[in-house]
């Protein structure tokens, strides 16, 4: 397929105009928010600006073709593993590069940057290190078969593991989910045979679906396995958005 060198072409303007329109319906909700002054900042410039960055962002990526960012895949997401690795190890506490919030060591503390979560801007390396593996696989098995398949699964999984294992040692469940549901989504459109993935799925489901309920109606024994509070705290009200107390019936 031949590619086009013209970025306006490859502009998705609908898109664009989604996304401005839920930008523009986002500072109007925080403007409201703090129109009785009870803050000592502007939220509103403040996310301005962020949206402002974010779009010069948005069009240094647009200038590159796909095929600059399948040269460098392995490469963001080798620096990627090498951030969560160094977050991991680096000292944490006050002054420390490994910022501490809430017993968890998930920000790293820069001079004039200030402090960032490598897990967040991660996702993306995540997604551009998938794309690249599933794309080689594809290219290189001309029929595929139930074993090429299963071999593609696997190294799906293990490109999973890696990162899942650093983020849950900060901890943080909440970000692991999403990596987890973006696995999904790439391995939905990666080609493997529905034959191998609907029993897969049906089985994650049951499980999520298990110790969701566990962590409502069972928490002692999830307790006996490991699970710590912050963790039914991310289950119930993290995914569900529904008070423990009201799904107990409790008053």
């Amino acid at each position: 397929m031949k590619q086009t060198n013209r970025l306006g072409e490859r502009f998705d303007w609908t898109l664009a105009f989604i996304i401005m329109l839920f930008g523009v319906i986002s500072l109007v909700v925080i403007g409201s928010a703090q129109t009785s002054e009870q803050y000592t900042q502007n939220f509103v410039i403040k996310q301005v600006t962020w949206y402002v960055l974010g779009s010069f962002i948005v069009a240094m990526v647009m200038y590159f073709e796909p095929d600059q960012y399948k040269k460098i895949a392995w490469y963001v997401y080798g620096f990627g593993i090498f951030l969560l690795l160094f977050l991991m190890l680096a000292p944490g506490g006050p002054g420390q590069i490994a910022e501490m919030r809430y017993s968890a060591k998930r920000w790293l503390h820069l001079p004039v940057i200030g402090t960032i979560q490598p897990a967040e801007f991660i996702k993306t390396f995540f997604i551009l290190g998938l794309a690249r593996m599933v794309s080689s696989h594809n290219e290189k098995v001309l029929h595929r078969t139930y074993q090429s398949d299963l071999k593609l699964l696997g190294k799906i999984a293990l490109m999973l593991v890696v990162p899942l294992f650093f983020i849950m040692k900060q901890p943080d469940l909440g970000t692991s989910l999403v990596f987890v549901s973006i696995t999904a989504a790439v391995v939905i459109v990666s080609g493997i045979s529905w034959k191998l993935l609907a029993p897969l799925f049906s089985i994650g489901a049951a499980l999520a679906a298990s110790v969701l309920w566990m962590a409502i109606y069972a928490q002692d024994f999830l307790d006996k396995i490991g699970f710590s509070p912050y963790q039914f705290n991310e289950c119930t009200h993290g995914l569900i958005r529904i008070p423990i107390q009201q799904m107990r019936g409790i008053t």
